[in-house]
């Protein structure tokens, strides 16, 4: 796995997501045109469906240190102690 290689002739900045626990994370590139302007965006078929699945976003994370923009285990919240 690792991280997505670069296209050639895209974009490819990065939004990096983490589920509640940090442990399912998943990247999403832009697969628009270098030196676009206006947001970052990502599409992609899901299951079939007629439309692709489309992810819009701002910032670029490949421009923030390493440490702030990957989760773990010490940034999410323990949903155990809510249920005691």
């Amino acid at each position: 796995m690792g991280r997505p290689k670069d296209v050639e002739g895209q974009c490819n900045a990065r939004l990096y997501l983490a589920d509640d626990f940090g442990d399912n994370p998943m990247t999403f590139r832009c697969n628009l045109p270098p030196g676009h302007e206006g947001t970052h965006e990502e599409s992609f078929p899901h299951d079939g469906q007629p439309k692709p699945v489309k992810a819009i976003w701002h910032l670029d994370e490949r421009t923030l240190p390493e440490n702030e923009h990957r989760l773990d285990d010490n940034d999410s919240d323990d949903l155990d102690e809510e249920e005691e």
